[in-house]
């Protein structure tokens, strides 16, 4: 935080399902969140939706609930859901390669929205 970036994409949450409630997720993210844009507030904060969870059905409920708040909140997302089962491991937690790779071109297709976001003043689809 110290170079002001002017975007921050947030991905963070998915170990606390293994401990915490969904709602203590979601109010540790918000809270960071709240705390960046007071820190650097023309800066676009982003938040990475929770990559779901095959290992623990507790933990995967919660990813779903966490991940439904944030879009019932309108809140700036990076959409994780192209990520399934078939990007993460047999144990269904870490994400293979490919998965890693998805999880990349999302948080491009984002980084495109910040650039048009940039250029034209206003986000394009």
């Amino acid at each position: 935080m110290r170079k002001s970036p002017s975007n921050i994409i947030l991905h963070v949450g998915a170990n606390n399902c293994a401990d915490d409630s969904s709602r203590e997720i979601l109010d540790k993210l918000l809270s960071l969140k709240y705390e960046i844009e007071k820190q650097l507030p023309k800066c676009n904060v982003y938040i990475s939706k929770l990559i779901d969870r095959y290992d623990d059905a507790i933990a995967r409920c919660k990813v779903k609930h966490v991940n439904n708040h944030i879009n019932s909140l309108k809140l700036k997302v990076v959409d994780n859901d192209n990520i399934t089962t078939k990007h993460l491991d047999n144990n269904g937690l870490h994400m293979l390669d490919i998965g890693t790779g998805k999880l990349a071109v999302n948080f491009i297709k984002t980084i495109k929205k910040f650039k048009s976001r940039n250029h034209s003043g206003r986000e394009e689809n």
